[in-house]
């Protein structure tokens, strides 16, 4: 960081004297390795806060730290032209010095492939090959025309190739057997400062002074984004583990509140509880042969509540797996469930244009029901501020408002022109506010007191299936069925980022509480992806 301070997990503060331009953590050990303008590298311990050890080691500024995988050994490069290699288990004694580039050595990569080797880039235009056992280089290309700010390697079916990044604008992919430039990447407008291929997703990511992140089809090299989040230039790339699992279609996702548990209804008429942090299916339930439009978790009870296109309910005990309850609930399709805060209620609605108010209390028993709709209701939604209230989006193109306490409508907006297919409410500075998405392509947020729209979110090309607000972040998230998920800020109501995992039509999106996670249901299967910093 310009200013010297290094923050960790927000709460350490590490005052030192001069520019941080790179760190590293060294997990096995607790560490985290950094390297500054004043040449000397640090190590810290993150669980204690100590400094393990500080010395200079270059006689310039150090401007990349690369980890061994496997090895205790940590490179450094420098602006004095110089790589050296140190060795924690022997008091981070230098044990070889790489010499060969004229210019600032500005990154290291070492070798997926043979983690022994490694690759430098250097503002002499090169890209050199090196193994830790010899100080003489094994490869140069003469990759640019200009500077090279950062090398990474990455493997594709067993094939080894490097991404490297340049002062001439451009990145460009490389065939590490053949030597050969495979493809160039074009479209910055100042240096390109960091590159890599995401290794969950296939694509590209770049960098740049230009103050944008450009993501590139992995395959095709076509540049599927661009992003700028008005933070000036972007020094550096880290992604975040993105949980895919494909399956069949996807209808409807839930986060367990404690548990690392995404929960998954099927149009197989399946039933998954997906264990994000192990990537394996916790349970699976065959509960009908019909479509699962919707489920959600009931945590008090450890119990889901399922709805399906046989017009059935069903209640499972997700620990015993056994079945707590099933009946039928309407004469169509159920499309979805609303759990109650606070109180033993469950709200669903149907195609058959109702919503019923059910008490698990009473063994399920049917409490109220709410008509007023004249086509398929496709979501209910409890209010944050009068959790009593709910209200009903439906094809019909009107928003109504209602409380469990009656079953007359107190409000109804005429919100679309076009059915609409999702309703949320969030809270902003203690004022309510709801947002919808319609057949009309289109995303509003209304002011839940005045009843007038605030803004129409334009830009997808399907029908809108999924709206929120995310609780943690200043973000509003839309999914439609053009196979896309975008992210828009919350008070500017600026388009910030259009993501697409491949996964086909998104049909839902669910947040957790206290977390920057968010799964989206597709076509393909589910997604969770973290947004921001941990």
């Amino acid at each position: 960081m310009d200013s010297g301070k290094f923050v960790l997990r927000n709460c350490l503060y590490l005052e030192l004297p001069f520019s941080v331009r790179i760190a590293k953590f060294i997990p096995n050990k607790n560490w985290f390795v950094c390297g500054s303008d004043d040449k000397f590298i640090r190590v810290y311990d993150y669980n204690t806060s100590e400094k393990v050890k500080d010395f200079e080691a270059h006689e310039d500024f150090i401007r990349c730290l690369a980890v061994h995988p496997t090895s205790p050994f940590v490179l450094s490069s420098s602006d004095d032209k110089l790589i050296k290699l140190w060795d924690w288990e022997k008091d981070w004694v230098c044990t070889r010095i790489f010499e060969g580039h004229s210019h600032y050595v500005m990154q290291t990569a070492f070798n997926p492939k043979d983690i022994n080797t490694f690759a430098s880039a250097s503002l002499d235009g090169t890209v050199k090959v090196w193994n830790i056992d010899s100080s003489a280089e094994k490869f140069t290309w003469e990759a640019h025309s200009k500077g090279i700010n950062c090398v990474n390697y990455f493997m594709e079916d067993d094939k080894l190739y490097l991404i490297t990044g340049s002062d001439d604008y451009t990145a460009k992919v490389w065939d590490d057997e053949s030597k050969s430039c495979l493809k160039i990447l074009e479209g910055h407008t100042q240096n390109v400062t960091a590159a890599c291929i995401h290794p969950q997703l296939p694509i590209i990511i770049t960098a740049s002074e230009d103050e944008t992140v450009r993501i590139w089809d992995a395959s095709t090299y076509r540049l599927d984004d661009t992003l700028n989040y008005g933070l000036e230039r972007v020094w550096g790339i880290a992604y975040k583990k993105v949980f895919i699992q494909t399956s069949e279609r996807v209808k409807s996702v839930d986060f367990h509140p404690t548990e690392p548990w995404i929960l998954a209804s099927l149009y197989s008429g399946t039933v998954c509880i997906w264990n994000y942090h192990s990537q394996t299916i916790e349970k699976s339930f065959k509960v009908t042969d019909s479509p699962v439009r919707t489920a959600k978790f009931i945590p008090n009870k450890n119990w889901f509540v399922c709805g399906s296109d046989d017009k059935f309910i069903r209640v499972y005990d997700y620990k015993t797996s056994e079945k707590v309850k099933d009946f039928e609930a309407h004469e169509d399709f159920i499309r979805c469930l609303a759990v109650h805060p606070a109180s033993p209620f469950v709200l669903s609605s149907s195609d058959d244009k109702l919503i019923k108010l059910w008490d698990w209390e009473k063994d399920w028993v049917c409490t109220r029901i709410f008509e007023g709709h004249s086509h398929y209701v496709m979501q209910t939604a409890f209010s944050p501020k009068d959790i009593n209230t709910f209200a009903s989006a439906s094809l019909d193109g009107t928003v109504k408002v209602w409380n469990i306490d009656s079953s007359t409508e107190k409000l109804t907006w005429e919100a679309h022109s076009k059915g609409i297919n999702c309703v949320n409410y969030f809270m902003v500075d203690d004022k309510l506010y709801l947002i919808t998405g319609s057949d009309d392509y289109t995303a509003k947020v209304w002011d839940d007191e005045t009843k007038s729209c605030m803004k129409i979110l334009e830009g997808h090309t399907q029908n809108v299936t999924a709206a929120c607000i995310h609780p943690e972040l200043p973000i509003i998230i839309t999914v439609s069925e053009d196979e896309t998920v975008r992210i828009w800020d919350a008070s500017t109501y600026r388009l910030e980022d259009t993501l697409n995992y491949g996964l086909e039509r998104v049909w839902g999106i669910a947040y957790k509480k206290g977390s920057n996670e968010v799964a989206f249901g597709c076509d393909k299967g589910s997604v969770l992806v973290k947004i921001g910093s941990s």
